[in-house]
């Protein structure tokens, strides 16, 4: 399963956001939602879930940084349930958390959504647009 594209949505006034139809086709089951990187929300599948626990297990706890980021990423996930009509209900307390505003981009990044103000999303896509050769390079 690999997820890619750009959707716009806006939130409901009861922090509802519809999933892309391309998107809900190919998730069966309940959405993962924890703290992303650079302040967005990733969302993982059941299976995709599983999988990236089973790389965080394998970090040391005797680690601190791995111990950090292993409490960080659990402490933060919610299970979301898809509805009738592809919507999930995003808690208020993420929607305050994360500064979710009412226009939110959904974005496939492979094996995982993200969920980000539409706003800081053009932002970071137009600087990392900007410096995609260079990063480019940069990669191995």
């Amino acid at each position: 399963m690999l997820f890619f594209g750009s959707y716009e949505h806006n939130l409901d006034n009861k922090n509802r956001v519809m999933l892309p139809s391309k998107f809900r086709s190919m998730i069966k089951g309940n959405l993962f939602c924890m703290t992303g990187f650079e302040g967005c929300l990733s969302l993982y599948t059941e299976d995709d879930f599983n999988k990236l626990s089973q790389k965080l297990s394998q970090y040391s706890f005797n680690s601190k940084a791995e111990r950090e980021y292993i409490r960080t990423i659990y402490a933060s996930v919610i299970e979301l349930e898809i509805d009738k009509v592809g919507r999930i209900l995003l808690p208020t307390s993420i929607v305050n958390k994360y500064g979710i505003p009412k226009t939110v981009s959904i974005i496939g990044v492979g094996d995982h959504l993200e969920i980000w103000d539409t706003n800081k999303w053009n932002e970071y896509n137009k600087n990392s647009e900007k410096n995609f050769d260079m990063i480019a390079e940069e990669l191995k």
